[in-house]
């Protein structure tokens, strides 16, 4: 499924579209969230319309029961949704008199790995609050998910601090606990706790998180270098697995500015510096990296962080990674995309071969472009006049 927040009115809305046979959606049902429109040639369309697909998002009726919802984030099966809630006053110290409302966690969908976060492994098909994290001393600031693991930012109360708690499945270390563990309910990474962390990233199997002062840290799945580590954490037994990290690792980028920007795809990095450079490290078998590299093979990667093939003058200030593609967003609006073209990812229109370095999307030279995401085989765009374009 495919979740988008409407933030322009008073109570967040959400919308969403997609498959639907794990309740992923969260619309009380396993039915795919499909409703054919008919289109008339030559008139203008919703640009919630994918016009090839003739699929709309569809409304979900629960959005505000949650309301303020914050943001979500969508796995392969499951999602997760950012909203608030009242502290329940069981929970709080005696003589409160504020009963604040709190950033807290629901999660849809599939759960065979845990990825919900429930302390069980039984699908939902509606939301369901994560009570791990609903606590007074603790506030979900931000929520990331890979296809089957979640990276949740908590600022704990009264602090200045802000920590990463993760669970889902644990293979190749990627929750970051020193194991390949499952977490059926949140855990505290507690070797990077003292640090304030700013962003979390979740790739296919890995995962990153960067600090307030734009430190660069990572782990998880290694094998085509997403990590960014180099040669040197394959000799750190104490914190490795069989082609995977398990505890968060500092990762060297080949700047002075500091890291403002994260983002990972199935196997490869992204990374925005405050001086408009971009870095890439892990797998370029389609040209992902945007490096301009070797390209065509798995073995076709790099194991540090390489500088991506755009000039600084662009002035990228957004980037986002689908599964085995790229986008990136000037400050004048212009999207970049790369990488893989299958399904029409890239939005290039029909071309024959994957792009190594990053090209102008020509049918959005003319479009302002506020926001970009990137899924693993499709994007949507969203305007300054606040359309939506996939």
């Amino acid at each position: 499924g495919t979740w988008v927040a409407n933030r322009a009115r008073k109570f967040a809305e959400v919308w969403c579209c997609g498959r639907n046979d794990h309740g992923q959606c969260g619309t009380g049902s396993m039915d795919d969230k499909v409703r054919d429109l008919p289109i008339t040639p030559g008139v203008e369309q919703n640009p919630l319309v994918n016009a090839e697909e003739r699929k709309v998002l569809e409304w979900c009726a629960f959005s505000e029961l949650l309301s303020p919802i914050q943001g979500a984030s969508s796995g392969s099966m499951h999602t997760v949704i950012l909203g608030q809630d009242t502290v329940p006053s069981h929970s709080l110290e005696k003589g409160a008199r504020n009963v604040p409302k709190i950033g807290t966690l629901y999660s849809t969908g599939s759960n065979n790995t845990g990825q919900l976060g429930l302390n069980n492994k039984y699908d939902q098909t509606t939301p369901v609050r994560v009570d791990t994290l609903f606590h007074y001393e603790r506030e979900v600031l931000d929520i990331t998910c890979g296809p089957k693991h979640n990276a949740a930012i908590v600022r704990p109360y009264n602090t200045n601090l802000t920590e990463i708690w993760t669970w889902g499945q644990g293979w190749f270390g990627r929750l970051g606990h020193g194991s390949e563990r499952f977490q059926l309910k949140p855990k505290l990474i507690l070797s990077i706790r003292s640090l304030s962390i700013s962003q979390v990233a979740c790739g296919g199997n890995s995962t990153a998180a960067l600090t307030s002062d734009g430190k660069l840290y990572t782990w998880g799945y290694n094998k085509y270098g997403q990590c960014g580590q180099g040669k040197s954490a394959a000799h750190d037994s104490s914190n490795t697995c069989t082609d995977g990290i398990t505890r968060p690792l500092p990762a060297k980028i080949p700047s002075a500015s500091p890291v403002i920007s994260v983002r990972m795809g199935h196997e490869h990095t992204l990374v925005l510096t405050s001086s408009y450079q971009l870095f890439a490290a892990g797998s370029n078998e389609f040209g992902q990296l945007g490096t301009g590299g070797k390209m065509g093979s798995e073995k076709c990667m790099e194991t540090e962080f390489t500088p991506v093939d755009i000039p600084s003058s662009a002035q990228i200030t957004q980037i986002s990674c689908g599964g085995q593609h790229s986008l990136a967003l000037s400050a004048l609006g212009q999207v970049y995309s790369w990488g893989r073209i299958e399904k029409g990812r890239s939005g290039q229109g029909k071309i024959k071969d994957n792009i190594s370095v990053p090209r102008a999307i020509p049918t959005l030279q003319d479009v302002q472009v506020q926001k970009i995401f990137a899924a693993d085989a499709h994007n949507f765009v969203v305007t300054k006049d606040r359309r939506v374009y996939s």
